[in-house]
């Protein structure tokens, strides 16, 4: 009875796993969804389409979305893959372009990046040191 038991456990929580998985391995996007590209003036190798409900970008042949967290695919349906960065010309899209402005940007301007691809205090932190304000703290 107890391997039987074991075994039920072990299936519902591969199934609730796999579930899980599933749920997050893309945007909130419907793919039947056509998209209607516009060319970012600023940028203009990059096109976006403010009729979707989240932000998506197009950039040589490949796709990006930003709802919190930013994603790429090859194609516009998918399959959608987590990235840790977007190019490094996504950068200079406007705030205006954006629903959801992701951190950094502020009405069009990179707040505090200094030309950096993410702010100091995370390049700090991922250089090994210390953000500015725990360096104060502790005297550096």
């Amino acid at each position: 009875m107890g391997k039987k038991i074991r075994a039920h456990f072990l299936a519902i929580c591969l199934l609730a796993l796999c579930g899980a998985t599933a749920a997050t391995a893309g945007p909130p996007l419907d793919p039947r969804l056509t998209p209607q590209w516009h060319n970012v003036t600023t940028v203009t190798e990059v096109a976006y389409a403010p009729n979707l409900p989240v932000d998506v970008f197009r950039y040589q042949g490949r796709f990006y979305c930003y709802d919190g967290r930013w994603y790429q695919s090859q194609v516009w349906g998918g399959p959608w893959r987590v990235i840790p960065e977007p190019p490094a010309v996504l950068r200079q899209v406007d705030a205006a372009y954006f629903k959801k402005v992701p951190p950094g940007w502020s009405r069009g301007r990179k707040v505090g990046w200094q030309g950096g691809s993410m702010p100091p205090g995370q390049a700090r932190k991922q250089q090994g040191g210390l953000p500015p304000g725990q360096a104060k703290k502790r005297g550096f």
